[in-house]
């Protein structure tokens, strides 16, 4: 009659065996009993295998997971640039040019200002001056940021309102003044610029460094007429410059 052979799996941690039919310690059994530690001694390495690949990969992902997160705080600001921070949305501070830190998550970067002298066109325009006359004036405007936080923060946008300031105040200079003071007075209409609209841009962290009329254009029927008053001038002065004949008569 065969032996019947039980295994028992207990705690997974051991093997017993149970031979019915036969005593225990036979050789047959014996051997039964072995193949069936190997087979389990190998699924165990396995799962030991499988959980140490588990945490390592675990490992690994945190791993990257936490530089990411502490690259994400390190900025590198430019030259010439201030960059605004903000926590939660509020102003937090200024960034200066090199290297910055900003707590991820929390911090982050608001406004990018330009800290350098810039130059900024005043579109042309047509002004009536005082004595009714119509002139096309443009300008060219030098400034410097020097606080970034009103830059940012004080004004929506910075080079706009300095555009239509500068146009305001073109028409309010020029229109106080006579065509003649327009063309013949131009640094004094610079300097009238300057004055108003470096103390307007005050409140916005600007200085104003310069303001450059470009170009006066005057109506056309007034350049005709200036061509012919210079044509009829030089004539008059070519007349008066004639020789004299040998008679002392002027010919």
């Amino acid at each position: 009659m065969p032996a019947i052979l039980v295994t028992l799996f207990a705690d997974n941690s051991s093997v017993k065996s149970l031979i019915i039919g036969v005593p225990a310690q036979t050789e047959d059994s014996n051997k039964t009993l072995t193949l069936f530690k190997f087979a389990f001694s190998k699924r165990k390495s396995k799962e030991r295998v499988m959980e140490i690949s588990g945490s390592l990969i675990f490992s690994i992902l945190f791993t990257f997971v936490g530089i990411f997160i502490l690259w994400s705080g390190i900025k590198f600001v430019p030259q010439g640039f201030n960059y605004t921070k903000t926590r939660f949305g509020r102003f937090n501070g200024i960034m200066s040019p090199g290297l910055n830190f900003l707590i991820p998550f929390i911090e982050a970067i608001d406004q990018r200002v330009n800290v350098m002298e810039q130059v900024l066109d005043i579109a042309e325009q047509s002004v009536i001056t005082k004595d009714n006359a119509e002139v096309k004036v443009d300008a060219v405007l030098f400034y410097q940021v020097l606080e970034a936080e009103k830059a940012a923060y004080a004004v929506s946008n910075l080079a706009n309102a300095q555009q239509n300031l500068g146009q305001t105040n073109i028409r309010t200079v020029v229109g106080s003044m006579s065509l003649d003071d327009v063309l013949s007075n131009r640094d004094s209409i610079n300097q009238k610029l300057l004055g108003v609209i470096d103390e307007a841009t005050e409140p916005w962290g600007v200085k104003v460094t310069r303001v450059e009329i470009k170009g006066i254009s005057p109506p056309q029927n007034i350049v005709d007429a200036m061509s012919l008053h210079c044509l009829l001038y030089t004539s008059d002065a070519a007349d008066e410059g004639l020789g004299v004949d040998l008679g002392g008569r002027r010919i």
